[in-house]
């Protein structure tokens, strides 16, 4: 017998090891094997194998840019006009450097998305989110130069693959694969990630409301053109919002505005004038301000961001632009700080407007193979290397009593005392033999775990490798 059963069920009180690389919960799926999702383009992504480019997985990855500090200016003056166009491919989108489109990806490009025979961006029902995650991940792990990533939910990393069920709401996951803990390049470990940090935020804007507190939504936004790389434009909006919040005048601001403390997100999206990087911070204050009180945080917020940003060679945000102030409501700051279920948004060629998120530009490279979606899926991870999804202002967390903040591994990694059952565990050849035969095999064995249990994944087991 290839698989073994599993054990009984684990109870919260139950003494066992944790391992930091083992995987948890993931996003549910109802998708059986071959069974239609009723969304055409999902359909597509998650059964048609992914136009993936000629160019080689093993292919270095270009020199990160260097961010340019603030006595570094550019030898150029600041630009008040957009620079010239660069070549764009069927899609309306940038060609990268040497990039070129193959017949078969200006095909796929030609080829309806959804039921209405157009483009646009199709939404993901939540039964195929799992699929779709697990599709998108077999993609970008040929092109990722991080080993970790490369082995996410497909390698071992030292025996058995187990198969557990949680018993509260049913989900099955794996423990003793490898997990990258990725949150920005790995789409079911950023699935996951966000899913996490979103209910903390969440959490603490929920307690702070109810003392009688009020939560803002500051958004600092930096003038950009296409051919920008992406790079210089983090560091400029890092560190321009770090000098906001530095020395005398700050600590004056903030005290008059009976500021508790923030919490930072970095937002980036791509679209015909180029990469579009923003900061979102969760601004949270002992009571609601009111309007002159909001006018004149944001015109202090605005001298200063806007003071920095030039510095770093770039043109002074618009003052209607570069840093707004609302009040915020759930669902839009959870999306807003990147935090929100970005399969909801859609997949396919377009997001909101002309700007695509980068799953969306993995998503576009998935299902066409356009060469521009890697070079700026790539460009993203590069960018995002070692960068944190959310900073929190020291002591916000602790005023409000929420459990130590978990690093993205430990995320991934799951509850180690959560009440689950073993449904099977898999012997490691066994396990290696199933994803060479089908790779898709690492979504569709947790679905069927769910499904069926125990006897439905020996049966898939069998059929699969004896197919």
């Amino acid at each position: 017998m290839r698989v073994r059963p599993g054990n009984a069920p684990k109870r919260p009180d139950a003494q066992s090891p944790a391992t930091t690389t083992s995987s948890g919960p993931t996003p549910r799926s109802n998708v059986q094997r071959g069974a239609a999702t009723g969304e055409e383009s999902v359909t597509e992504l998650v059964t048609a194998p992914p136009m993936l480019s000629a160019r080689s997985p093993q292919e270095p990855a270009a020199p990160r840019s260097q961010p340019r500090s603030p006595d570094a200016r550019r030898s150029r003056p600041a630009r008040a006009a957009r620079a010239p166009q660069a070549p764009r491919g069927a899609a309306g989108r940038p060609v990268a450097s040497g990039a070129s489109e193959t017949a078969s990806s200006r095909a796929a490009v030609a080829r309806p998305l959804g039921n209405n025979a157009t483009n646009d961006s199709v939404r993901v029902p939540a039964d195929a989110r799992r699929s779709v995650l697990y599709r998108l991940r077999e993609t970008a792990r040929r092109f990722h130069q991080n080993q970790n990533a490369r082995k996410c939910g497909r390698v071992p990393h030292g025996g058995s693959v187990e198969i557990r069920r949680r018993l509260d709401d049913g989900k099955a996951h794996y423990h003793g694969l490898v997990r990258c803990g990725c949150w920005h390049s790995c789409p079911v470990c950023g699935w996951q990630i966000a899913m996490h940090r979103a209910e903390e935020v969440r959490q603490v804007a929920d307690a702070h409301r109810a003392a009688g507190g009020a939560v803002y939504l500051v958004t600092f936004t930096l003038p950009h053109d296409l051919g920008d790389p992406l790079q210089p434009l983090y560091h400029a909006a890092v560190d321009a919002y770090r000098y906001v919040h530095t020395g005398t005048p700050w600590l004056r601001m903030r005290e008059q505005v009976g500021y508790v403390g923030s919490v930072r997100a970095l937002e980036a999206t791509v679209g015909a004038n180029g990469w579009h990087p923003h900061l979102h911070a969760l601004v949270f204050t002992s009571q609601k301000l009111e309007p002159s009180q909001v006018e004149e945080l944001r015109s202090f917020l605005y001298r200063r961001w806007s003071g920095r940003i030039v510095t770093y060679g770039f043109r002074a945000p618009t003052v209607e632009r570069g840093v707004t102030i609302a009040e915020s409501h759930v669902d839009e700051y959870l999306t807003k700080m990147g935090l929100g279920d970005e399969l909801a948004k859609g997949v396919g060629k377009e997001g909101e407007g002309t700007s695509r998120t980068p799953l969306q530009v993995l998503a576009g490279f998935h299902l066409t193979g356009d060469e521009a979606d890697l070079s700026l899926w790539r460009e993203w991870g590069e960018a995002m290397h070692g960068a944190r999804q959310l900073t929190w202002s020291r002591g916000l967390r602790e005023r409000y009593a929420i459990a130590p903040e978990l690093t993205d591994a430990e995320v991934v990694a799951g509850e180690p005392d959560a009440a689950e059952e073993e449904v099977a565990v898999i012997a490691p050849d066994t396990w290696h033999a199933l994803v060479r035969v089908d790779p898709d095999v690492t979504w569709r064995l947790l679905d069927v775990a769910e499904s069926g249990g125990r006897e439905a994944v020996e049966k898939f087991v069998d059929d699969t490798l004896v197919s």
